[in-house]
């Protein structure tokens, strides 16, 4: 759907698609569609920027070794100090960016332990009822017009007007 740019698709279909895949996965037992369903509830949070950071790390400490090689057989102290300065240069860029991976990974975990305890008190209180549980299919599944029921049963004064 969301490669031809359909943001808003047709509830039927999505509601045809959602009964097909669950067909597909009904006739297997508890266990596996216990762990298929954790699949789909799992999201993966965003840590693409970590991926940034270690591909940075890596050719900077190769770069360093070479530097260390290079400051070792030079005899010359202007382009040892030089190289110094190099070195020290790229360790604090690479303590930075270690720093930055482990505040975004505690970041990350931070908000997956809200997002769950989140849900444990809307569980607890009742607030939320989840009909998509074991044996217990979506409610669209029964009722595919309820969208649509719940916008007509609302009044919207002047936007209804329109």
């Amino acid at each position: 759907m969301v490669k031809t740019a359909n943001y808003t698709p047709n509830r039927a279909d999505v509601c045809c698609e959602a009964a097909q895949e669950w067909n597909k996965i009904k006739n297997k037992n508890s266990t596996e569609i216990e762990d298929i369903i954790k699949q789909y509830l799992a999201t993966p949070f965003n840590l693409l920027n970590t991926g940034n950071f270690t591909k940075c790390i890596s050719p900077k400490e190769r770069k360093i070794a070479e530097l260390e090689q290079i400051c070792n057989i030079t005899t010359d102290p202007q382009i040892r100090n030089d190289m110094y300065i190099k070195i020290n240069d790229l360790r604090t860029e690479i303590s930075s960016n270690k720093d930055k991976i482990m505040k975004l990974k505690r970041n990350a975990k931070y908000v997956q332990d809200c997002r769950a305890k989140k849900l444990k008190m809307l569980t607890e209180d009742q607030e939320v009822v989840r009909y998509d549980g074991r044996g217990r299919p979506p409610i669209l599944f029964k009722y595919p017009d309820l969208h649509d029921q719940i916008h007509n049963s609302v009044e919207f004064g002047s936007a209804d007007a329109k």
